[in-house]
């Protein structure tokens, strides 16, 4: 929107409104590359990729919509509200999603946004990440997080900076 072009002026961030527009470039850019990663991730199994994208830019001229296509597919939340679930689904669900988050992480990666919403359940019962939360574990070495946002979940590459020394061997 124009107001959030006007705040990233006034907050000096950027000196005008064509080094915005590359801002929100740079931001579509990136989308399309991690629905990217993740294709390529589903051909390795425990993913469900996007069939096509495409960038447009906004009517107003400020950013760009992004849009992903992909198969309808139920997400565990939906499915998890309508049929009763089983120890045999919950452990099935875990197999899937570690399988998955291992899959990642082997090819450099760590899934940031895992949730009910962001997993499918397949016709034949099987479960697959199917949304954006990719991030490069290259990434992470320069990275902190206040201790305030982590949870039971957070993985151990984000909650111990030191951690990817140790699992390369350097111990």
């Amino acid at each position: 929107t124009q107001s959030q072009v006007d705040a990233l002026l006034i907050t000096g961030a950027y000196q005008s409104a064509d080094a915005v527009n590359g801002y929100f470039a740079e931001l579509a850019d990136s989308v399309i590359q991690e629905a990217g990663v993740l294709t390529q991730l589903s051909n390795a199994g425990g993913f469900d990729g996007y069939i096509n994208t495409q960038v447009v830019p906004m009517d107003d001229g400020n950013g760009y919509d992004v849009y992903l296509l992909a198969p309808y597919r139920p997400t565990w939340d939906r499915v998890s509200q309508q049929k009763a679930v089983t120890h045999l689904d919950g452990y099935n669900l875990a197999l899937d999603v570690c399988a998955a988050l291992s899959i990642a992480r082997r090819n450099g990666y760590l899934y940031t946004n895992l949730k009910p919403e962001s997993i499918s359940v397949s016709a034949s019962g099987s479960y697959h990440i199917c949304d954006l939360g990719l991030t490069s574990l290259n990434y992470l070495q320069y990275s902190s997080l206040p201790s305030a946002y982590f949870s039971a979940y957070t993985a151990p590459e984000v909650a111990d900076a030191y951690s990817m020394y140790f699992d390369a061997g350097m111990r």
